[in-house]
């Protein structure tokens, strides 16, 4: 497999490059990675160029990206000529400046230039990247994007479901619990009857070989199709005036016009997303526009959807393809919290690497991300972190991953390092160093609006609902801010 090129080695005495490249086997990701960095420290480019050097190397990925940073990979330009640059530059920063908009295109123009060179990203790795990838950037529960039809995640998986009963099991109760946690209810899979009801519901369509719709779900839950749950009738196990007042939320997201835009789409195919036949593919889904339990709700079911793939794929030493967790801080915290999201990924990092797909965690909050999670990484990319308790909370899980470490040395490294620079451990390696980023391809102007991605030429043909008209207009964002809040 090709190696991937992320920068150049650093003295951590003096903070100076050596010189030394800094490159890794891309199937080293099998074996998963973590990225830590306060804001300001560089790991948004640092990741970018690792997927950027992903994309050359011909490994799809798919990111989930909750805050829009990644969105700037769609900004990979060619030629980087100011014309490239011009579209995408923020005005208020030119006149901030006290120059025109095409001037400071001129500027970022000649800076993106001489700071690849000055990288040795030659114009045959640019091109690698532009013409080999495909970037699509997916807007869940929004047109502005490529739209995502997520309710079809209901429909029965592929597969022989009685020949993985465990794996049919955690699919059915991972929808189930993303539904919930859209109505807010944060529900036990083992303890809470409508989660139980709700699953048996959806496990006895699936085993029996029928597709089920959120409206058949809602219908079911009043009026279930069996009489027992166990031993005990439906009414006794959960009464019908519980039964309706959760059908009733269910049914508000439901009716919402709002939600229509989450049954309207491409279908969330992991075989599809993932085809290596054509230009390879980085599938980035923003959630920089929804609010936290619709955040929880997609990215949870999306996750459940890779593991299910996962479930179904022949052994591989190989890297596959990575899965991206961005910004993952309430995604994955700590015990006894237990979001939709969570098993999911544990059960990628744990399982998933058997069959070559890796799993890549980032977040500026370590001390709110699940230790079991982190000691299943094999790499660990770290940039500066500000407060004693995060660099204690990393050091912890890398000596749970790695063995042992000279942490008076390491966390002194942590607390000093320069923006872009990073201290890195590969338990492949004996000892931890240091690496400057390289230039990222990609403009880094941060977080795309809506608006500015439905500007972005994307050849992806998206379903039409029966009836509907060829080309409908794009449904305007209801803003152009970005939450920064976990869900």
């Amino acid at each position: 497999m090709s190696d991937l090129y992320l920068g150049r080695t650093v003295d951590p005495a003096t903070m100076t490059e050596t010189g030394g490249a800094y490159a890794f086997d891309c199937d080293r990701l099998t074996r998963h990675a973590v990225c830590f960095g306060m804001t300001g420290s560089g790991k948004t480019g640092l990741c970018v160029t690792l997927l950027e050097e992903l994309g050359m190397a011909g490994v799809p990925v798919i990111v989930l990206d909750p805050k829009g940073d990644m969105t700037n990979l769609a900004l990979a330009f060619g030629e980087h000529a100011p014309e490239d640059f011009e579209p995408w530059v923020d005005p208020s920063e030119a006149d901030r400046e006290g120059i025109s908009v095409r001037e400071l295109a001129e500027r970022l123009s000649a800076r993106w230039k001489k700071g690849l060179a000055g990288h040795g990203v030659t114009q045959e790795r640019v091109d690698a990247f532009v013409q080999g990838a495909k970037v699509t950037i997916y807007t869940p529960g929004s047109t502005a994007g490529v739209s995502v039809d997520v309710l079809a995640m209901l429909n029965r998986p592929q597969g022989d479901l009685l020949a993985d009963p465990e794996g049919t099991g955690d699919l059915v109760s991972g929808t189930v619990s993303s539904l919930l946690g859209l109505v807010g209810v944060d529900a036990d899979p083992v303890k809470d009857p409508a989660h139980i009801l709700l699953s048996r519901i959806l496990h006895d369509a699936w085993t029996a070989g029928k597709d089920v719709d959120l409206e058949s779900l809602i219908l079911q839950l009043v009026d279930p199709p069996f009489k027992k749950v166990g031993v005990f009738p439906v009414d006794t196990f959960h009464p019908r005036k519980d039964r309706m007042e959760l059908a009733m939320k269910l049914n508000g997201v439901a009716a919402s016009p709002a939600f229509a835009a989450w049954s309207r789409g491409v279908p969330l195919d992991v075989d599809r997303l993932l085809d290596r036949s054509g230009r390879t593919p980085v599938h980035i889904f923003t959630m920089a526009h929804l609010d936290g339990a619709e955040r929880m709700f997609f990215a949870s079911m999306l996750l459940n959807q890779v593991v299910a793939w996962s479930r179904r794929q022949p052994g591989s030493s190989a890297l596959r393809a990575l899965v991206y967790f961005d910004e993952v801080y309430g995604f994955l915290p700590p015990y006894p919290k237990n979001p939709p999201t969570k098993q999911p990924v544990l059960t990628l990092m744990k399982q998933a690497r058997a069959v070559g797909v890796g799993t890549m965690l980032v977040t500026q909050n370590p001390v709110d991300v699940d230790y079991a999670a982190m000691s299943n990484a094999g790499l660990w990319m770290m940039g500066r972190l500000q407060t004693r308790q995060d660099r204690e909370r990393v050091l912890d899980g890398l000596a749970g991953a790695a063995g042992d470490i000279d942490r008076p040395t390491l966390s002194a490294w942590l607390e000093g390092l320069p923006s872009r620079t990073f201290l890195v451990k590969d338990v492949k390696e004996k000892e931890p160093f240091v690496i400057k980023s390289r230039w990222a391809i990609s403009y880094l102007r941060g977080p795309l609006t809506r608006r500015e991605i439905g500007q972005l030429d994307q050849d992806v043909e998206v379903p039409r609902p029966a009836g509907a008209p060829a080309g409908p207009a794009r449904e305007q964002p209801r803003d152009d801010g970005l939450l920064s809040e976990p869900p």
